[in-house]
């Protein structure tokens, strides 16, 4: 699974075809980066300028990928693709697979989804700091009807959800992932009952006393570093919502959410960014500059964030080597806890209003409902205007529990004001590719739980890099997959993995 360098083909159609990108992707970057500004330091009454300013961004790039120039390089790949190595037919076939897509979006369209997005995503704010779902309505109903029009524009064979699932996780579709995630629901609520009554003698109340929001960040920071994420190439910020924007392997952004009565959000956010963050940091930089400069798909991605924050992270051996360090901050709120107290407390399971917060048993349901919401608006069979109420319908048919506000309910995550339908059920395919991914790395590092609990994260940083990360977008997530673990997508890996823990927290 080595790279090799691209840049040293000496096909003239593969020079033409990087040329192409490295201007591209220059101005995607650029959008980009207003994004991650809008999101961390603009001024809330900026947002008028700033929507003009990604509209005119968004529409030179669709210009530009729609372009004759465009046109000319996709008839040239058509014709010679299967006659050059491996390294090229990937570069031309995601660029064919985006120029095609861009092509069947009108222009008007761009303009009109972006300026959307960007006004979205200020209401949303608004409406979620307000607890006011009108707020947010109106936009919320434009940028539904707008990723319905985007999905016909597309073509689809069974679901207008399909293409949108697509453009987050290739080649997926809901009926392939339907019965997987209705397993994991049902092995699920099997066990659910069960977990919470080992929970219900574990004391968590530690975690919800006061802690400094500036002592939490850069404890915060510090994790990060000891990950390995590179703050030269690298930047951590606060935002509502934790997110990772790459702009190239040199400049990566990482944001949290600081709550001061809460220690587990800044810091389990951080290693979830961080997570994000090491795979973009470690693409390789033959790959700079170009559509391979990314992610396998967003389910891969998700893998990487949640190894870190809910795997790795949530080891007794972790516990072990982060306690003193944060007693050592916190010598009140913490002094007398031990490092199997703090694991047991991290690892409580218990029934949660909000997605980020929540245990990794039953985090899958969380995502359930959104998947089944969006499936829902893309295809008309419910009303914008009713999510609050089926939100809370199905918050309580899944956990027994209705949000007593909608920052709890259907206003808590910003992906919808993004436009985001068919990026959830990437978290739950996240949750299975990385319980694979653990598995692996286990027989691969014998000595792996003893380097974590010495804090010695680079040796699994450099094996994931090796394994992941230097590959990019090289490979279909279905075949990186399957060429580190032998398996396409195995549930019962996750399951093994959630079944072990809940034994730990029984027998400790």
């Amino acid at each position: 699974m080595n790279t090799l360098n691209i840049r040293k083909q000496n096909s003239p159609l593969l020079q033409d075809v990087l040329k192409f990108m490295n201007f591209l992707k220059d101005i995607q970057n650029t959008a980009s980066l207003l994004g991650w500004d809008q999101e961390t330091y603009m001024p809330a009454g900026s947002i008028v300028s700033r929507a003009s300013q990604l509209v005119t961004l968004e529409t030179i790039a669709h210009r530009v990928i729609t372009s004759k120039k465009a046109k000319i390089l996709a008839d040239k790949i058509e014709k010679y693709l299967g006659n050059s190595n491996s390294f090229e037919n990937r570069i031309f076939y995601t660029f064919l697979k985006e120029h095609k897509l861009a092509a069947k979006l009108p222009r008007e369209f761009i303009e009109n989804i972006t300026k959307t997005r960007a006004f979205a995503t200020e209401c949303w704010k608004k409406a979620r700091q307000e607890n006011d779902y009108k707020i947010f309505e109106k936009d919320f109903e434009q940028l539904t009807n707008l990723k319905i029009e985007q999905a016909n524009y597309y073509g689809f064979t069974e679901n207008p959800y399909d293409p949108l699932l697509d453009l987050f996780e290739p080649g997926m579709t809901f009926s392939f992932l339907h019965p997987y995630f209705e397993k994991i629901r049902d092995y699920t609520r099997d066990i659910l009952d069960y977990a919470l009554d080992i929970s219900s003698t574990i004391n968590d109340n530690f975690l919800f006393e006061h802690y400094d929001r500036d002592t939490q960040f850069n404890l915060a920071k510090y994790i990060c570093e000891k990950m390995g994420f590179d703050l030269y190439y690298g930047r951590l910020d606060k935002s509502i919502h934790p997110f990772t924007t790459s702009f190239s392997q040199k400049d990566v952004r990482i944001t949290v959410r600081v709550i001061e009565n809460d220690l587990r959000s800044c810091i389990f956010s951080a290693i979830h960014e961080a997570g994000h963050g090491l795979y973009e940091q470690n693409i390789s930089n033959d790959y700079y500059r170009t559509f391979l400069e990314e992610g396998a798909s967003y389910g891969i991605h998700e893998s990487q964030s949640l190894l870190w924050e809910k795997i790795i992270a949530r080891t007794l051996e972790f516990s072990s080597w982060v306690l003193p360090t944060l007693k050592e901050k916190f010598p009140l709120q913490l002094n007398k806890i031990s490092s199997m107290d703090f694991f047991k407390a991290i690892n409580k399971i218990s029934k949660s209003f909000l997605r980020t917060e929540s245990d990794e048993l039953t985090y899958n349901l969380h995502i359930m409902i959104r998947f089944e919401l969006e499936n829902d608006l893309i295809n008309k069979n419910i009303r914008v205007k009713d999510i609050p109420e089926i939100w809370n319908q199905k918050f309580y048919d899944y956990f027994g529990l209705k949000p007593e506000s909608l920052r709890e309910g259907c206003l808590q995550d910003i992906h919808w004001a993004h436009g985001n339908f068919g990026y959830f059920p990437t978290y739950t395919l996240g949750k299975i590719y990385s319980a694979m991914i653990w598995k692996k790395l286990q027989e691969d590092l014998p000595d792996l739980m003893s380097n974590i609990k010495n804090g010695n994260f680079i040796l699994i940083k450099n094996w994931l890099r090796e394994n992941i990360h230097q590959h990019g977008k090289l490979y279909e997530p279905k075949i990186l997959m399957e060429m580190l673990t032998g398996k396409i997508l195995d549930v019962d890996d996750y399951h093994s993995y959630i079944k072990n823990k809940i034994s730990m927290l029984n027998n400790s």
